[in-house]
């Protein structure tokens, strides 16, 4: 991991703990990865208002859901994995 962005995680991961208690952790062994390919245009202008949803149907939704790690949302009961 080059330093500027392993030095902006250390500082995202304390500022997120400080203020509101909470862990951030990577998803896979790496915090940040590359991607093998470059993103197709279309990734790169998606709806931002109330349009937005249906980027999920089209050529960019496809490419986010094919390159999405995963979400995990923990409480003190259980683990959810999306």
């Amino acid at each position: 991991m080059e330093t500027d962005i392993g030095t902006t995680i250390v500082t995202a991961k304390q500022i997120f703990k400080d203020r509101f208690n909470v862990a951030i952790k990577s998803y896979g062994k790496l915090m940040v990865q590359t991607l093998p390919k470059p993103a197709p245009s279309v990734a790169f202008d998606v709806e931002r208002d109330e349009e937005a949803f249906s980027n999920e149907f089209g050529e960019a939704g496809e490419y986010f859901a094919d390159n999405l790690a995963g979400w995990v949302v923990r409480t003190s009961r259980h683990c959810t994995f999306w």
